[in-house]
């Protein structure tokens, strides 16, 4: 009896010790998955997403903070400003993308208002080709012929490029932004400007204002010779008329060579009244080169021709009226290397 009992109470310790083996083996496999797991996600799925946060946060730390503010200030007479605001909330990637592509229009922005002027026109084919001859201080504008050269001279200007000391540098260019007044060098302005590169433009004779009474006399009458720091000077009327004519993206070419002879540009008055104004400037309200001229007049002329009909020609003189285009006002900021 007594072994009985003897041998039931070791069958049932030994199928509590199988139970907690059956235990103890199902906690390290749970353990053994655990691990398992964890090991696949530290290899391959953690630095896959780890890469993409890190590549989201680099993209929200450049963006600006809400209610930030990008504003270039371009002068006296043209200030404007590009904002960009996200609140880094929602979807983060999708947030990432949108505010990339608002950072990146706020700096098109920034540099449209820095450059102002006129822009180029993609793929620009010009209706001129400038030639600016160094050897007869003069421009020459030339127009396509029927092969597609631009041979067929347009117009001529009387010009002054840079001195001996500071010469306009030989070489081809092109008209990359336009400007209504323009700073140049040591305090000085200059009307009409059309920048062609290496610190040089086309502009009027410069003044030390930035008004049209203050151009510098000397200037005005060295016109036709080495005058300049390097930008070649014209008179107001020739300047803007490639201001005017003459788009962004035209080609100019430095030569060294003689060209033809400008169109001729009056004498200055040197009496008192007159100093500091541009005998061609009819555009300049006050100026008393066009106060005191007579008035103009519509005038008719008759020719007759042998066996022809008689017939009526009528020429007419006509102010042109100031071009204010808005926007167009310049930056008045100087360029590194801007000169006069």
């Amino acid at each position: 009896m007594a072994s009985g009992k003897t041998s039931s109470k070791s069958k049932s310790n030994s199928r509590k010790k199988k139970a907690a083996g059956a235990d103890k083996n199902k906690h390290i496999g749970i353990v053994l998955s655990v691990f398992l797991i964890s090991g696949i996600l530290f290899c391959y799925v953690l630095p896959k997403y780890s890469s993409s946060f890190r590549a989201l946060t680099t993209n929200v730390s450049q963006t600006p903070n809400s209610g930030d503010s990008v504003t270039e200030d371009v002068g006296e007479e043209e200030q404007g400003q590009s904002s960009s605001k996200k609140d880094g909330e929602g979807d983060k990637t999708e947030e990432s993308k949108k505010t990339s592509s608002s950072t990146k229009k706020t700096v098109a922005a920034k540099t449209e208002k820095t450059t102002a002027a006129k822009s180029p026109a993609k793929n620009v084919s010009s209706k001129y080709e400038i030639t600016v001859y160094v050897g007869s201080q003069t421009v020459g504008v030339y127009r396509k012929d029927d092969d597609g050269k631009y041979s067929i001279l347009e117009i001529s200007f009387i010009c002054s490029t840079g001195t001996v000391t500071n010469p306009t540098d030989y070489g081809t260019y092109k008209i990359m932004a336009q400007y209504r007044w323009r700073s140049l060098m040591e305090g000085s302005f200059g009307q009409f400007a059309s920048e062609i590169g290496n610190g040089y433009l086309f502009h009027s004779v410069p003044g030390d204002q930035k008004k049209p009474n203050a151009m510098s006399n000397a200037g005005y009458d060295r016109l036709g010779t080495r005058a300049s720091h390097g930008c070649i000077r014209m008179c107001v009327r020739d300047a803007k008329w490639i201001y005017d004519n003459v788009p962004v993206g035209t080609k100019v070419k430095v030569v060294t060579g003689k060209g033809p002879a400008g169109r001729p540009i009056p004498k200055r008055n040197k009496a008192a009244k007159y100093s500091g104004w541009d005998p061609t400037d009819e555009w300049a309200e006050g100026n008393p080169y066009f106060e005191d001229a007579p008035a103009k007049t519509t005038t008719t002329t008759a020719k007759t021709t042998t066996a022809k009909t008689t017939t009526a020609k009528t020429t007419a003189s006509t102010t042109s009226a100031t071009r204010q285009e808005e926007g167009n006002e310049g930056s008045y900021l100087d360029f590194a290397g801007a000169v006069g």
